[in-house]
């Protein structure tokens, strides 16, 4: 799960496209994430549970601190500016040509897309 949950966005995030993709889609990459695992699991028990408390204590301070930053965020923030950034993050962040995202996700949300051949929503004529 770590492959999943941590390496491959994080790498994503910071543009290593082609080292996301093999954590993902080789099985090599899967097994360095699963010996990232032990060696984790192995540095939690080494260092015992009064140490594992403190790491966890401080994880949660972060996180908490991160959330605040996200409720500051959908206070101070609207709607418009957000999908402006969204959309002009798209090209870098997926190697992919400019789009609105925004627009074609809440379309799929809403269950029809233009051009395909199924259609959730009932009409009314």
């Amino acid at each position: 799960m770590l492959v999943y949950e941590f390496f491959t966005p994080v790498l994503a995030i910071l543009g290593a496209q082609n080292a996301a993709l093999w954590f993902t889609g080789t099985g090599g990459g899967l097994l360095v994430g699963n010996v990232a695992v032990c060696i984790i699991v192995f540095i939690y028990i080494a260092i015992g549970m009064k140490w594992y408390v403190r790491v966890q204590k401080f994880c949660f301070f972060g996180r908490m601190s991160g959330l605040l930053l996200v409720f500051k965020l959908m206070i101070t923030g609207n709607n418009q500016t957000f999908v402006n950034n969204l959309n002009s993050i798209v090209p870098k962040m997926f190697g992919t040509e400019a789009m609105n995202l925004y627009q074609e996700v809440d379309e799929l949300e809403m269950g029809c897309v233009p051009g395909s051949y199924i259609c959730c929503k009932t009409s009314t004529t």
